[in-house]
C-alpha cells in the first residue's frame, strides 16, 4: 500500500487543483465575452494587410452628401447670337408680296423691273432687293441697274443713277407708295420702299 500523504502535502495539492481550474474558468469566460454567445461568430479584430476599409455609399450617407457642397446648377438656354435676325415667315412674306407688287406696277408704268442680281445682268432697269433682317436697314430697295456699256464705276453711270433715284420716287409716290431716299453705305442711290399703297400714310 502507499503510504498516505502528509496533512501539509494534501492541502498544497488541493490549492494546486483549484488555482488550475480557476485559470481554465476564467479563460473561457473571456473568449464567450469576445465571440458572443455561444455558436455566433463575432468579426473580430482586423489583421494588418487584410485589404482596404468598406466604402461608403455617399447616397445612402447623409453626411457623405452633405460633405460635397451645393451643386452646380444645371446649364440654362444658349443666348442668341449677337446681330441682326431673321425676319420671322409671316413678315418675310410680307416683305416678297410687296417686292412682287412694286415690279408689276413699275412694269405696268414702263419701266423694266426684275428681282435683284448680286451679279451684273445686261439688263438695264429696276432691280427689286428684299433684306429679310430685323435691323434697321431691312425691307424692300430699289436699284437703278445701268447697261455694261454704260459702266458701273464712271461718272455718266452715277449721274444716271442718281437721276434715276430720284425718278423712281417721283413714280412711286404717284402710285401710291412711300418710299425714300436710302441712306446705307452699302447700298448708293438706293430708294427705300417704306410700305405699299394699302398702307402709305
Amino acid at each position: 500500500m502507499d503510504p498516505e500523504p502528509e496533512p501539509g502535502e494534501a492541502l498544497d495539492a488541493r490549492a494546486a487543483v483549484e488555482a488550475a481550474f480557476g485559470a481554465a474558468s476564467g479563460a473561457a469566460s473571456r473568449s464567450q465575452a469576445t465571440s458572443g454567445p455561444a455558436g455566433a461568430a463575432g468579426p473580430g479584430p482586423r489583421e494588418p494587410g487584410s485589404g482596404p476599409e468598406p466604402a461608403v455609399d455617399p447616397v445612402a450617407d447623409p453626411a457623405a452628401e452633405r460633405d460635397a457642397g451645393p451643386r452646380e446648377p444645371a446649364p440654362g438656354p444658349r443666348e442668341p447670337a449677337p446681330g441682326p435676325r431673321r425676319l420671322d415667315p409671316p413678315a418675310a412674306a410680307a416683305l416678297l408680296r410687296l417686292a412682287a407688287r412694286v415690279e408689276r406696277d413699275l412694269l405696268a408704268s414702263g419701266l423694266n423691273a426684275k428681282p435683284y442680281e448680286v451679279t451684273p445682268s445686261s439688263l438695264a432697269g429696276v432691280e427689286v432687293e428684299v433684306d429679310a433682317f430685323d435691323d434697321a436697314v431691312g425691307g424692300v430697295w430699289l436699284h437703278w441697274r445701268t447697261h455694261p456699256s454704260v459702266g458701273s464705276e464712271g461718272s455718266g453711270a452715277t449721274s444716271v443713277r442718281v437721276v434715276m433715284a430720284e425718278a423712281l420716287v417721283r413714280t412711286l409716290t404717284a402710285l401710291g407708295y412711300r418710299v425714300e431716299h436710302g441712306d446705307d453705305s452699302l447700298r448708293p442711290y438706293a430708294v427705300r420702299l417704306v410700305a405699299g399703297p394699302d398702307t402709305a400714310v
